[in-house]
């Protein structure tokens, strides 16, 4: 595979008639005066300029309105002309014809982010419709309740390159003990031979492993009070998945007695009293609660069997909470009590725990931990960084459509439009969009380019990094990238 190096690409603009730089610092000609928008200062696209061994390229990137001001260039310019610097020789030089369109914008994110797709369901979980294009896409879901909660925090996962075999997902830890943990996940779409187990403490660099046909493991070999991670992979046929992992810590060895008859007294709307039955010989107690469905624990201390909560408690909340004694010998294990709501109007929560399940190239379900009170949720995903050529090109105007020649050699090529329409800045953001091709006929077979982040890193079957490369514009679906 030919290496893609990197330049820089740049617009240049001319106040009366169009010349060519030599470099790219701002000149002064007295029959005009030139000014580079992305000047070398760290301050340019990073795409890959045209390159003669490719037989088709294309690039597209949005110039911001910050960018464009901060170099000088002013409403009711004209832009004449594009410039590349290669910042090494090519192997061949580029012959060939070459299309440059622009657009004046005032966005400030590239419209490669493609619009949200909006949609419903009443339960915590939706099936994407068989169709999905390949590519790594963000999503998001909030609760529809009285008052409708904001999205939750964004989730992002990526179709484009799932290979045979396919983690296992929704992975999470339950019936944790002193000395024992039962671990759980969410089988693959794909056909699954057994799934392999790891896990260790925070004081081994050791994994022990275990195999299961099944979809949990429980692990009866732990050490209380201590960190642990583990592990889960599906072992398909002929080869495996990467891993997916989480973490957890083990409880207390009950070195006395514990607290019982855990119930609750006064709730109000920012306070909750807990009782329990004194456990004997306890010095004091910890007390944790959180809000039902979140993970981080707020703590307390009680010297006697009851406590009281007047803080960090909302309004028509649900909370679960837990009591351990602390003796002589140490501290005890915690004891569940009965979850409680504070009283007022109930609050509606962005969710939480966002997966994606059941993954294939084209369709997955997305899950969330259920919202208490919620009718409803409204999830929007969309494909990042993609778009179709026609959608990229179609609102722009065509400046150039000529031939294109840059030498094999490193260095700063200059292209004055030819052959298009002229081209006035109107004071904000500039998209450019550029075409190369060098064909000699149709093509013998499909060359569809890939859309994705740039320095994307291909994994070799061992999960180490085997190739990094820039590519653009994917979309199996879409004919106008072949």
């Amino acid at each position: 595979m030919k290496s893609i190096q990197k330049s820089k690409a740049v617009l240049k603009i001319s106040f009366i008639l169009a010349i060519s730089s030599c470099c790219l610092l701002n000149l002064f000609n007295i029959n005009a005066q030139n000014t580079t928008v992305l000047p070398g200062n760290s301050n340019y696209s990073q795409l890959s300029s045209p390159q003669g061994a490719l037989r088709y390229e294309r690039g597209f990137y949005l110039i911001t309105p910050k960018e464009v001001k901060a170099n000088g260039l002013t409403n009711g310019m004209v832009i004449n002309s594009i410039g590349f610097t290669q910042g090494v020789a090519q192997n061949i030089a580029t012959k060939g014809a070459f299309k440059v369109y622009l657009q004046n914008t005032t966005d400030v994110v590239s419209r490669v982010d493609t619009s949200w797709i909006n949609v419903n369901t009443t339960t915590n979980s939706y099936n994407i419709p068989s169709g999905m294009d390949a590519g790594s896409y963000e999503w998001q879901v909030r609760a529809v309740c009285g008052s409708n909660s904001p999205f939750s925090t964004t989730a992002t996962f990526s179709n484009d390159n799932l290979g045979p075999c396919i983690l296992p997902s929704n992975i999470s830890t339950t019936n944790i003990t002193s000395t024992s943990a039962t671990f759980n996940w969410e089988a693959p779409t794909s056909t699954v031979t057994n799934y392999v187990v790891e896990y260790k403490n925070q004081d081994t660099n050791t994994w022990q492993t275990a195999t299961t046909t099944g979809l949990s493991y429980t692990a009866t070999d732990l050490v209380a009070s201590k960190f642990y991670q583990w592990r889960v992979k599906a072992a398909c046929a002929s080869n495996s998945s990467e891993y997916i992992s989480t973490s957890f810590a083990t409880n207390n060895t009950n070195v006395c007695s514990s607290p019982s008859a855990l119930t609750l007294g006064t709730i109000g709307g920012t306070t909750a009293v807990l009782n329990w039955v004194a456990a004997t010989g306890a010095s004091y107690y910890t007390v944790q609660y959180r809000r039902v469905g979140t993970l981080n624990w707020v703590a307390t201390t009680a010297f006697t069997n009851s406590a009281t909560l007047n803080s960090n408690l909302v309004a028509g909340t649900k909370y679960e909470w837990q009591v351990r004694a602390t003796c002589a010998a140490g501290s005890g294990a915690f004891v569940i009590g009965p979850n409680f709501t504070t009283t007022g109007t109930l609050a509606c929560y962005p969710p939480i725990n966002l997966t994606i399940n059941s993954l294939t190239d084209s369709s997955g379900t997305f899950k969330w931990n259920a919202v208490d009170g919620a009718t409803g949720y409204e999830i929007r995903y969309r494909l990042k960084e993609t778009i179709t050529w026609s959608n990229a090109t179609t609102p722009m105007t065509l400046v150039h459509n000529d031939s294109l020649k840059i030498t094999n050699k490193g260095g700063i090529y200059d292209v004055p439009f030819v052959g298009g329409s002229t081209f006035t800045y109107t004071g904000e953001g500039i998209y450019v969009g550029w075409e190369y091709s060098n064909s000699t006929g149709a093509l013998s077979s499909f060359n569809t380019t890939v859309s994705t982040n740039s320095n994307t890193v291909i994994k070799n079957s061992s999960g180490i990094d085997s190739l990094r490369f820039i590519l653009s514009f994917a979309g199996r679906s879409n004919l106008n990238t072949t």
